[in-house]
């Protein structure tokens, strides 16, 4: 097992190990400060995520995102391409489980390409296991964030990972195709990198 995949197995423990009340606290400390913020605020469309297990809850973010009549995309993940697809969503009880057992929307809706749309009017959430005091990403392993990113990094100034202060690691080894979110956001506040 390497570093990263022996790190990505202790951090997703220390995670899963918070109990459901101080996942959900912090959660909604995570959801008032990233919809009170001025990236979020100065979005028009918003690429987020159906949270998973015990990541940070992002069902009451999208919905906020729909409430406040934003365009809110989700992710459909296709394994085999190991590749993402952002979809149109209107509400969240469209998703299904997909190939990872994510909640996620269906293949065939709307979809984005960013190159179409403009930088300035989008957010993307980020998901991921682990982060550090320089600014790195542990995602999960697939590398699925890292090749969307890699495509559209200058169309997608903005994003943000989510995640619990308790995922923080000392220090995280990146790869030169590593994509550092713009900022982190926990539920002890935003750090730009």
């Amino acid at each position: 097992m390497n570093d990263k995949a022996k790190l990505r197995k202790r951090m997703l423990s220390i995670r899963d190990e918070l109990t459901g009340d101080i996942r959900a606290e912090n959660s909604e400390l995570i959801r008032k400060k990233l919809v009170g913020s001025s990236i979020y605020k100065n979005a028009e469309i918003v690429l987020s995520y159906a949270s998973y297990r015990s990541e940070v809850d992002t069902w009451a973010i999208n919905k906020q995102i729909l409430a406040d009549n934003k365009k809110l995309y989700l992710p459909k993940t296709y394994v085999k391409e190991k590749r993402l697809r952002f979809i149109r969503v209107s509400d969240m009880d469209e998703l299904k489980p997909g190939a990872l057992g994510i909640m996620e929307p269906d293949g065939e809706g709307e979809g984005i390409d960013p190159k179409m749309t403009g930088a300035g009017a989008i957010l993307m959430i980020m998901p991921g296991v682990a982060f550090d005091n320089n600014g790195a990403r542990l995602g999960y392993g697939g590398g699925f964030y890292d090749r969307y990113l890699s495509e559209y990094e200058d169309i997608i100034p903005r994003t943000v990972l989510i995640a619990f202060e308790a995922q923080r690691a000392d220090e995280i080894c990146t790869d030169e195709y590593d994509i550092r979110p713009g900022q982190i956001l926990t539920e002890a506040g935003f750090r730009k990198n």
